[in-house]
C-alpha cells in the first residue's frame, strides 16, 4: 500500500467508525458505493446495496450502546485493504442478526478483520467482515428440560 493509499483507506475506515459511533448512518453510508456489498461472515449474511446496509447499521446503532471501533493494523495495495480491528460496547437490546438473539445489557470487546475492495475514489465496493459472534458473550441458558 502506498503511503497515500494507506492514508485514504484509513481515513475511510475512521470516517465510518466515527459516523456509526455518533449514530450518523447516512454519513457512514457515504463511504460506500450505492451498490456496495457488506458481507457478515459470522452471521452468514451478505447485505447488498444502500438500503440493506442502512438497515444493518441502524440495527447495530439501536442494539449497541457506546460502540468503539479501533483499527489495530492495516495493509493493502491499491484498491484492496485489510483492517484488523477491536470493537467494544454494551448491548442494550437484543442483537437481531445474531442467530440465538444474544442477551442484552452485557459489555463486550471483540476483535475482527475487514477485507475491503475500494473504487478509485476510495469508496467501499465490498467489505467482508470476519469476527467471532461468541465474543458478544454467552447466550442465556435454555430453560431447564429444553433439548439443544
Amino acid at each position: 500500500m502506498t503511503g497515500e493509499d494507506h492514508h485514504l483507506h484509513a481515513r475511510t475506515m475512521a470516517g465510518i467508525a466515527g459516523a456509526v459511533r455518533r449514530g450518523q448512518i447516512e454519513k457512514a453510508l457515504d463511504y460506500y458505493l450505492p451498490d456496495a456489498v457488506f458481507e457478515e461472515t459470522a452471521l452468514g449474511h451478505a447485505f447488498h446495496g444502500r438500503a440493506a446496509i442502512t438497515k444493518l447499521f441502524s440495527d447495530f446503532v439501536t442494539a449497541i450502546e457506546g460502540p468503539t471501533f479501533t483499527v489495530v493494523s492495516s495493509f493493502g495495495s491499491g484498491r484492496h485493504a485489510v483492517f484488523q480491528w477491536v470493537m467494544s460496547g454494551t448491548r442494550h437490546s437484543l442483537v437481531p442478526q445474531l442467530p440465538d438473539r444474544q442477551a442484552a445489557h452485557r459489555e463486550f470487546t471483540l476483535q475482527g478483520a475487514s477485507v475491503c475492495l475500494f473504487n478509485a475514489d476510495y469508496r467501499i465496493a465490498r467489505e467482508t467482515v470476519y469476527w467471532n459472534p461468541q465474543a458478544m458473550g454467552p447466550s442465556p441458558a435454555p430453560p431447564s428440560g429444553t433439548a439443544h
